[in-house]
C-alpha cells in the first residue's frame, strides 16, 4: 500500500509540473466518505447464510488535465472494508479509473482508458456502477462469487478515430480484458479485441455503419477461443425527429479445445424518435439463431426499447431488452446464454453540489 501511494504522489507531482510546463488547467478534487452495510448473506451461500456488519473507509480523488487540444482525467479510490464478525475478510479495495483523449488535427483523434478494480465484494459498488454505465466496455458480470475472495478486472482501451465529414468517421481500436481470481476454483482469463468499424452518410438522409471485431480469449482452465464478429447497418433519417435503421449481426466462435464451436445470425429492424426536445424514444426488434456444428439449435427474440426523458434538474432512463449473449472474461466461463432484462434509472439534483439517484435491474439468464 506505502509503494501504491508513493506511485499516485510522484505520479500527482509529475501530473502537475507537466500541466504548469505547457500551460494546461489542472484540477484535484478530493474526497470521502464512510459507509455502513449490513448482508443478510455475507458469503452467498444457499445452504448457510451468516449475517454481518462492514464499515467501509474511503478516501479518494480526481486528477484532471485540460488543454486546448487534450484531456487527461485520473481517479483513484482506495478504501478499507472492515467486518464486524468475520474479520478474516478485513481488506483493502481498490478502485482507479483513466481516461485521456487528444486531436492533433481536426480530423485525427486518439483516446486512451484503463478501469481497475481489485476487491473481495462481489457486489460491490463498482458492480453496481456498472450497471448504471453507458461504457459498452464496463460489462456486468451476470455470474455469481461464493465467498469473499478477492479478484481483479481491469479493462484497457486505444482507440484512433479520423474524422472525414460531419458524421463521418473510420475508427480502428483495441480491448484488453483482464480477470483473476484469488479463489483456484474461479476462472482467470485474458482477451485480445482488436476492432475497425465506420460510419459514412451518403448525403443527408442515408447512411452505412459497420464494425469488425476479432477476440482471442485465453483462459486458465476452459477451452482458448477465437471470435469473430461483424455487423452491417443502414440507416435512413425521414427528418431530424425519426430515423430507421436495418442491421444485420453476424458471430462466428472457434474454440481451441473440445468446446463445440458455432456461428450466430442476428437480422434487425429498429427506429429512434424524439418525441420532444426533451423526450426520445428507442425501439429495436430482431430474431437470433444459434447453430452449432453438434447438438440442438438455439434460437429466440432479440431486441430493445428504451425511453429516457430529461428535466431541468433530473432525468428518467426506461430500459428492456433481451436476445443472446456470452459469459466470458467472468468468474464462471458458462458460454452462451438467452437473457431478457428490465432496468430503470432516475437522477436528480437537489442543488448544485447535492444530487441523488436510484435505478432498479433485473435479469433473467438461460443457459
Amino acid at each position: 500500500m506505502k509503494k501504491l501511494l508513493g506511485i499516485i504522489t510522484a505520479l500527482f507531482c509529475v501530473l502537475t509540473f507537466s500541466a504548469t510546463a505547457f500551460g494546461l488547467q489542472a484540477t484535484f478534487t478530493p474526497r470521502t466518505s464512510v459507509t455502513q452495510q449490513y448482508t443478510s448473506n455475507v458469503f452467498l451461500d444457499e445452504d448457510d447464510e451468516e449475517d454481518d456488519w462492514l464499515t467501509i473507509g474511503s478516501v479518494g480523488f480526481t486528477l484532471g488535465l485540460l488543454g486546448k487540444n487534450s484531456g487527461l482525467d485520473l481517479s483513484y479510490d482506495p478504501s478499507y472494508a472492515y467486518y464486524k464478525e468475520f474479520d478474516d475478510n478485513n481488506s483493502w479495495r481498490h478502485s482507479a479509473r483513466l481516461r485521456s483523449w487528444a486531436q492533433p488535427s481536426k480530423h485525427t483523434r486518439f483516446e486512451i482508458s484503463d478501469d481497475f478494480l481489485r476487491s473481495e465484494d462481489t457486489l460491490s459498488r463498482d458492480e453496481i456502477d456498472l450497471i448504471r454505465s453507458e461504457d459498452p466496455l464496463l460489462e456486468l458480470d451476470p455470474t455469481i462469487r461464493r465467498g469473499r475472495n478477492e479478484f481483479t478486472r481491469n479493462v484497457a482501451r486505444g482507440q484512433f478515430t479520423y474524422m472525414f465529414g460531419a458524421e463521418n468517421d473510420v475508427y480502428v481500436g483495441y480491448i484488453n480484458r483482464l480477470e483473476d481470481n484469488s479463489e483456484a476454483s474461479e476462472e482467470d482469463s485474458m482477451e485480445h479485441n482488436p476492432y475497425i468499424g465506420f460510419n459514412y452518410w451518403f448525403n443527408p438522409l442515408n447512411a452505412l455503419e459497420g464494425r469488425g471485431d476479432y477476440t482471442y480469449g485465453d483462459y486458465d482452465e476452459s477451452d482458448d477461443y477465437d471470435d469473430y464478429e461483424g455487423m452491417l447497418r443502414f440507416r435512413h433519417r425521414y427528418n431530424s425527429q425519426l430515423s430507421a435503421f436495418i442491421q444485420y449481426n453476424h458471430t462466428y466462435r472457434d474454440f481451441d479445445g473440445n468446446s463445440i464451436d458455432y456461428m450466430v445470425y442476428e437480422p434487425s429492424v429498429g427506429m429512434t424518435y424524439d418525441l420532444e426536445r426533451d423526450l426520445s424514444l428507442l425501439v429495436r426488434a430482431g430474431y437470433f439463431y444459434q447453430d452449432p456444428d453438434e447438438g440442438d439449435n438455439v434460437s429466440g427474440f432479440s431486441g430493445e426499447a428504451s425511453l429516457t426523458k430529461l428535466w431541468p434538474k433530473a432525468s428518467l432512463e426506461v430500459v428492456a431488452e433481451g436476445g443472446y449473449d456470452r459469459t466470458d472474461s467472468t468468474s464462471e466461463n458458462l458460454g452462451f446464454e438467452k437473457y431478457y432484462q428490465g432496468s430503470a434509472f432516475f437522477n436528480y439534483q437537489f442543488t448544485r453540489r447535492i444530487g441523488g439517484n436510484v435505478s432498479a435491474l433485473y435479469r433473467i439468464t438461460q443457459y
